[in-house]
């Protein structure tokens, strides 16, 4: 949903990923609107009846676990600090991101607090919408030009 909504604003040119300010905007209104899915996602996901085991859901087969080990408890968080680690295998020498992953630039603010605070009350991102949060990044676009045009 939001890989789609990010390629589409760049290419209608809503979205410049070098542009500090619109990645700011980008930010303020995705950032807890993609947090807020995953809260969701992974709510569901542990709540979902599992057909393997007799319906019953990850939460619960947790839950059950846990009571069952109940005594056992000192053991587990022992072993759980040293899982995985090879202590006899090599040591990784990469030190940069992998293949794979994503660096997320540092973004800045560049709003002044009082006008930081204004945006905050004029623009809830978290608020359902039916484009996916497109109306508030360019609210905020648009709120966050006007306040740096006024200051110069």
């Amino acid at each position: 949903m939001y890989y789609n909504l990010f390629y589409m604003m760049e290419d209608n040119g809503d979205l410049n990923p070098e542009d500090p300010i619109q990645l700011f905007c980008l930010h303020f209104v995705f950032l807890c609107r993609i947090n807020l899915s995953l809260a969701q996602f992974c709510d569901a996901w542990n709540k979902h009846p599992m057909e393997s085991e007799h319906s019953l859901s990850p939460e619960q087969l947790w839950i059950t676990g846990t009571a069952q080990f109940h005594g056992e408890i000192t053991c587990l968080q022992e072993s759980a600090e040293s899982f995985g680690v090879d202590l006899d295998g090599p040591l990784s020498l990469e030190t940069d991101c992998e293949p794979d992953c994503v660096e997320v630039p540092c973004v800045t603010n560049p709003l002044q607090q009082g006008d930081y605070l204004e945006l905050k009350a004029t623009v809830d991102p978290t608020k359902p919408c039916e484009d996916f949060g497109y109306t508030y990044y360019m609210n905020t676009l648009s709120f966050v030009n006007s306040k740096i045009a006024n200051a110069l």
